[in-house]
């Protein structure tokens, strides 16, 4: 698993950004295939007769059964992660977004930042009392704050931050006071990942994906204490985010573009001939 995140993490450093668009029909898509074959008839606890189940095959047609209903404009949710929890979209990557749907037009729409209280209040109403406040459900904890906010899609995306330490050839100057308060001994380096999927909200359509990269940003710093302390290390995280959710902002513009000329398309082929 790990040499994949690192294949993965290696072709992003390469490409920069990626992303990826779903427009294919469920009903289509299941037409080459035979009719389902139902499951066994399973009792009940009493001995009676219950629901029967169903086989795998019955779930993936389930799965497989959705249609790409998404008509511009619409109003897309912004569901941010970081650290794996929701969190609010700051003010300053809200600007990148509002930018972006300025430069989409109307005709697209419009971003919504999710509201993670909302979306837990939710999400606690509808929480059964076995399951957790972890990672797995963090999905359906978005789409359920979304339907509340009446969003029909939703942008969900993760802003992953590294930042690592390391010494410098001119370390060994730390030995003198005047190299070590002028001489830059460290280089400190931040990277950051972030990757997006953009869904229907009522039906967990699928539509695209979009992952992006920003390269290591390297600043130097001194032993002795300039450029290395705990705000020197969030300002360099701080601005490396705002590179990252600038390049998936992008990202999602040519994604949307593209998208609607797909479904546009689509549905032209679909409709009857005038005669």
């Amino acid at each position: 698993m790990k040499k994949l995140v690192s294949l993965f993490a290696a072709l992003l450093l390469v490409c920069g950004c990626s992303r990826t668009m779903q427009t294919s029909s469920g009903q289509q898509y299941l037409s080459s295939y035979k009719p389902a074959t139902y499951g066994a008839v399973r009792s009940d606890e009493k001995g009676g007769e219950a629901t029967p189940e169903k086989t795998i095959e019955e779930k993936l047609r389930e799965v497989a059964a959705v249609e790409p209903t998404l008509t511009f404009p619409t109003s897309i949710g912004l569901a941010r992660i970081e650290n794996g929890a929701l969190t609010a979209v700051p003010l300053d990557e809200l600007e990148i977004w509002n930018a972006a749907a300025e430069k989409l037009g109307a005709e697209y729409g419009s971003f919504v930042p999710l509201s993670p209280m909302v979306a837990r209040m939710v999400g606690d109403q509808y929480r059964s009392p076995s399951s957790s406040r972890g990672t797995d459900n963090i999905v359906d904890i978005i789409r359920l704050g979304a339907a509340r906010q009446h969003t029909h899609t939703t942008l969900i995306y993760e802003v992953i931050t590294k930042a690592s330490k390391q010494d410098t050839i001119l370390s060994a100057t730390n030995v003198t006071i005047i190299g070590g308060l002028v001489v830059p001994s460290k280089i400190h380096e931040t990277e950051a990942v972030g990757n997006g999927l953009f869904i229907d909200v009522m039906q967990g359509y699928p539509y695209g994906t979009i992952s992006s990269v920003v390269e290591k940003q390297k600043r130097v710093a001194s032993s002795w204490g300039w450029g290395s302390d705990d705000a020197d290390t969030e300002k360099a995280a701080d601005k490396v985010k705002i590179k990252l959710v600038q390049k998936l902002a992008n990202e999602t513009v040519d994604l949307l573009q593209e998208l609607r000329g797909k479904l546009e398309q689509a549905r032209q082929e679909k409709a009857p001939a005038t005669p």
